[in-house]
């Protein structure tokens, strides 16, 4: 895939939001019936750190693309809560990858225990679909790496990144999108 953009944001947690709910809810979820086209832009674009905007080279910036507002009230109706615990995570245990272990991790939510935890993760392990077994993989890898008290004690951490610091970041994400520029 040739990068033809970026869009530059200054937080993990709108890094993952955009990396991992957002792009793919222009491709093929939320937006995927609209007339915006510009989805066919966005699967080409790279998320980095810096000053916050979206930059696309010249044949391709897409007048469209200015017309997602991320902050959509219907939109976090279907996924805010998935998109909220990813974000905590990613704030509380600095995590930028979530790539092999999203399945894993959007079967938590507030209240989640060490236990639940467990048991999906032994659900998956002893499934007898490979696919399921290969994600046992992935997650007991990433549960190794952060500690599955780490994790589950950041799932549960309700002050350290809410809902209103998410639609804040989404409203910062809205006006990066808005804020399109040529690459230089």
């Amino acid at each position: 895939m040739e990068i033809k953009g970026k869009i530059k944001v200054n937080s993990v947690t709108k890094f993952v939001l955009l990396n991992y709910e957002l792009l793919g809810q222009f491709s093929d979820g939320y937006w995927e019936n609209s007339r915006n086209q510009s989805e066919r832009f966005l699967s080409e674009v790279e998320i980095t750190d810096g000053e916050e905007c979206t930059e696309f080279e010249a044949p391709y910036i897409p007048s469209s693309y200015k017309g997602y507002n991320v902050n959509n009230t219907e939109l976090l109706s279907y996924i805010g809560d998935r998109m909220l615990i990813k974000s905590r995570l990613a704030k509380v245990l600095n995590i930028y990858n979530f790539h092999g272990i999203e399945y894993f991790v959007e079967r938590f939510n507030e209240g989640t225990t060490v236990e639940d935890v467990e048991k999906e993760l032994n659900k998956l392990k002893t499934s007898s679909s490979d696919y399921f077994k290969n994600k046992a993989k992935l997650a007991e890898v990433f549960l190794n790496e952060v500690g599955i008290e780490n994790f589950v004690e950041a799932i549960n951490n309700t002050n350290a990144y809410t809902m209103k610091d998410m639609r804040k970041d989404l409203r910062e994400i809205t006006k990066a999108l808005k804020n399109t520029k040529l690459l230089k």
